[in-house]
């Protein structure tokens, strides 16, 4: 989704209220990037198919195994807080699952730590460098599992990090796994993208 850097540098109680206040009767989405605003665009139709199938695939899952909480598109984790030097950031994954093990109370406001699963569908407008900026905050604050989906692509593949792990890109039938975040789950890419040509 399009993402457009503010000149701001506000505290997560402060993007809590800034992102609920309504502009036109519609709510503001933003994530935090070490104390930048920035503002999201609404999702294009891809997007939208691909995280409502994950959600469905990962989540039945997980809620079949009891593993732990999955979240929805757009739910902030605070990756990392320090308002003291306005560097917090907080991100909003178009999926992510965070274990039974490390969860904790859910509150009304942003989860407070990082998922240990996490998924971001790329749009048109998003750059590598955005990318693989988010790529390494996830990872620097404890998610263990990655996929950054491409579905423009014109061979159409995703990829996958994991710490202390080298890239892996994975395409056509080769499978996405859970590896020891969700054991025993894997996914064809090609049945991720299948729905994308009907």
């Amino acid at each position: 989704m399009l993402e457009q850097v503010q000149e701001r540098h506000p505290d997560i109680d402060q993007l809590w209220a800034i992102a609920h206040a309504e502009s036109d009767g519609v709510p503001n989405r933003y994530e935090l990037d070490e104390g930048e605003l920035v503002v999201m665009s609404p999702s294009g139709a891809l997007h939208g198919i691909l995280t409502v199938l994950i959600g469905r695939l990962v989540g039945n899952f997980v809620e079949e195994h009891d593993l732990g909480l999955t979240f929805g598109a757009e739910t902030g984790f605070v990756l990392h807080q320090d308002n003291e030097a306005g560097r917090s950031i907080v991100r909003a994954p178009d999926f992510a699952f965070v274990s039974k093990a490390r969860a904790v109370p859910v509150g009304g406001k942003f989860y407070p730590i990082a998922p240990d699963f996490a998924v971001e569908v790329v749009s048109p407008s998003d750059t590598a460098r955005q990318m693989r900026r988010k790529a390494r905050q996830y990872l620097q604050y404890g998610t263990r599992l990655l996929w950054i989906i491409f579905p423009d692509a014109p061979d159409r593949f995703v990829d996958v990090y994991r710490p202390n792990q080298p890239l892996l890109t994975v395409q056509g039938e080769q499978l996405l796994e859970g590896y020891d975040v969700l054991p025993d789950f894997n996914l064809p890419v090609s049945r991720l993208f299948a729905r994308l040509d009907s």
